[in-house]
Parts: structure tokens; sequence; C-alpha cells
């Protein structure tokens, strides 16, 4: 590859992993200040890697990039027959987000094909030093000029405390299929779990425990034994620090570990434990009602007049898969929900192809991927979702092809 692929491609995981657009917003108080740069960046990457397109989405990739153009066109139709206002915001941000995920899994695959590696150390560390920025927001809110939200919780250079959370779990999927040192590997969970902890998002927190214990129980006997010791003294000394951590928490903060622990130990689920995303459900399925088959049109769920407002703001349907069906009808709900069936087929025909750290990073972004699409309506183009689902569908592709080198060859 052209060295000009490779600045463009790491500028661009810069760009999005530390969400700079972000970050300097809050810091300057002035939108999208690196949007030119990550177009460049997908410019050099679309000249410099089309050829490789086809061959780096995989089949997997492809059924992905036509449920979204299916849902940008029948979404464009449905709202242009019901009169409604159209917003060129929801169909540049959508091509978008489809071109970054075909670059970044053309460029992987590419590189794995060139390298016969995966890339997989640099990326961790980037997810680290960027997930790092959590524990230091109480100094980031001294210089801040457009503070978050939720000053409660931990940002560090996420405005939304929940992606700093999922960010750390992609983390820990990251560390485990890292090559790096065990006791850096025991260092580096902690901080992640730190990381995780602090920004105080309920998806994140469960889904790191989640990730933890099966990553421990799916281990080998060599490595269970291993860290056995490190697990009972982090037992203990959770047992004794967490209750003067609790107590110690302001009420907004003690109030999310009581849903987080309603949801893992008792199982509920409603309007509370989900803050509100219920009821933001129920009113999305009565306008999916109006228009079941062809939807209402693009945007029309990302803010629900009538719904729930929240800062002024008309809060939208808070599930992907619901945005997906009201937006554009059931049959495209029914071809993203084929794309999620088709991806997990694959990784599991994978199992004994894929080595096992490729596999843990492919099925844990996927899974914080699926987590975050059950809670939020614009997961799809989120940068950071674009970047590991591109990196995951090259991994993909570049396996399931030399599955069938390997076959051809020894037919």
């Amino acid at each position: 590859m052209k060295r000009s692929t490779y600045v463009a491609f790491f500028t661009l995981a810069i760009i999005i992993i530390f969400n700079l657009n972000g970050m300097l917003f809050m810091l300057l108080g002035v939108l999208q200040l690196m949007t030119p740069i990550l177009i460049l960046c997908i410019a050099v990457l679309t000249l410099n890697l089309y050829p490789k397109f086809m061959k780096g989405m995989g089949q997997v990739g492809k059924i992905y990039a036509c449920v979204i153009f299916a849902y940008i066109f029948v979404g464009f139709a449905a709202l242009i027959n019901s009169g409604a206002e159209l917003k060129l915001t929801y169909i540049v941000a959508n091509v978008i987000s489809v071109i970054t995920v075909i670059c970044i899994a053309a460029f992987t695959y590419t590189y794995l094909v060139e390298n016969n590696k995966s890339f997989v150390n640099p990326i961790f560390y980037m997810v680290l030093l960027s997930t790092s920025s959590i524990p230091l927001s109480p100094i980031l809110l001294t210089i801040y000029k457009v503070p978050p939200a939720e000053i409660a919780r931990g940002f560090g250079f996420f405005a939304n405390p929940n992606e700093g959370g999922i960010l750390s779990v992609i983390g820990l999927g990251l560390l485990i299929a890292a090559r790096i040192p065990g006791y850096l590997k025991v260092i580096f969970y902690f901080m992640l779990l730190a990381n995780c902890v602090l920004t105080f998002s309920k998806s994140a927190m469960l889904l790191f425990g989640l990730v933890s214990m099966v990553g421990f129980l799916t281990s080998d006997f060599k490595v269970k034994f291993r860290y056995s010791f490190v697990i009972i003294g982090a037992f203990v000394i959770a047992a004794y620090s967490a209750p003067i951590f609790y107590n110690n928490l302001e009420s907004v903060q003690k109030r999310r570990i009581d849903q987080v622990l309603a949801i893992a130990v008792e199982g509920e689920i409603n309007a509370d434990t989900t803050s509100s995303r219920s009821e933001l459900w129920e009113i999305g399925l009565v306008k999916i009602n109006d228009h079941v088959l062809l939807g209402n049109g693009l945007g029309q769920l990302h803010h629900m007049k009538g719904g729930v407002a929240s800062l002024g703001v008309d809060q939208g349907v808070h599930n992907v898969f619901l945005m997906l069906w009201g937006e554009a009808g059931l049959f495209v709900l029914m071809g993203f929900i084929f794309f999620c069936l088709a991806y997990l087929f694959n990784w599991v025909t994978m199992l004994k192809v894929m080595p096992k750290e490729i596999l843990t990073i492919t099925l844990v972004s996927f899974v914080c991927l699926f987590m975050d699409m059950m809670s939020a309506h614009n997961v799809l183009n989120l940068r950071m979702h674009n970047f590991f689902l591109g990196f995951s569908l090259g991994l993909f592709a570049y396996y399931n092809q030399l599955t069938k080198t390997k076959g051809l060859v020894q037919s």
C-alpha cells in the first residue's frame, strides 16, 4: 500500500478513537473542526483502495451496505410521499458512515493480505489512551468551554459518557486480542475497568462484566490458574472498598449503580432502569403502526413530536431496529436483521479458522454495537462503531478468502 494510505488510515483512526470533533467542540466551542480532515482521509483511502472495496467488505459487508442504502432510498421515498420536511443531513450522515465502514474494511483486508498479520496493538493503545481521559474529567471540566450535559459522570473526551463506557468495553476486547506481556494485561485491565465504571454507563458496566466473565471462562487452564489469584485479590479489595466508594457518590451516580444492579440481579426492565427508553419505544411503536410496510420517512423517529422532551428537544426512539422500521418500513428492518444474523453466522463458521484473539474482538465489538443499537437510534452513524464494524468486516473478508484459498490448494 502507498504511504499516503497508511497516513490517511491512522489519522482517521486517531480522529475517531480520540473523538477529536467532540473534544475540540467542548474545548473551543466550534463544531466539526476535524470533519474536513476526516473527509480528506476518507477520500485518500477511497482513491487508493477502491479496487479492494468489494473484497474488503466480504459478503457480510455487502449485505450491510445494501441495507443502509435501502434505508436511505426507501426512507427518502416515504418522506416525500408524506410531505414532511426533508433534512439532507440524514442522507449525508448515512452515506459518509457507509463509506467510512467500507474504507476501513478495505484497509484492514489489504493490510492483512500484504503483511499476514493484524494491527490490533496500536489500535488498543489508542483506545486505552482515549478512555484514560475519563478519570481526568474534573480537570477537563475546568478548561472545557462547552461542558457535557452530565457532569456527574465521567466523560473525558466524550460529550456522551455512554460512548466512553462502550469504548472501554471494546478496549477490553482489544486487550484480550493484543499481544503484550501478561503483567501489562492485568494493569491495563484495571485501568479499563476504572474508566468504564467512572462513566456510570449501565450498558457498558454490564457488558464489561459479561466480557470479563466469558473471557476468563474460555481461557486455557494455565491462564485461569494464573489470573485466579488476581481475581480473588480484586474481590477482596472490592468487598472492602465498594461500600466506601458507593457512600461517597452523588445521588445521580448512586441511582445509576442501583439501576445496574436492578437489571443484573433482578432483571427489571422498566422506565426507571432504562432511563425512560421503554416509554420512547412505546411511542415509537405507535408511530410504526401508522406506516408498517414503508415507514414514515427519514428522520421521523429521530425526533418524535408529542413524545418525551429533554432540554427542549423532542427525543428519538432510542432503538436502531425501531428506527429503521419506523422510518423505512418492515422490509428494511428484515434486511437489517438478516445482516445481524449473517454476521453471527459468519463468526460461527470462522471458529476453526480465525485466531482466538481475532474471534474475540470481532464478537466483542459487535455485541457492543448491538447493545448500543438497543438503547440509541443514531448508533449506525457513530464513527466509533463505523471504525470497529469496518475493522471486523475486513477481518472476516480476509479469513474467508484465506479459507477458500486453502481449500483450492488442498483440492
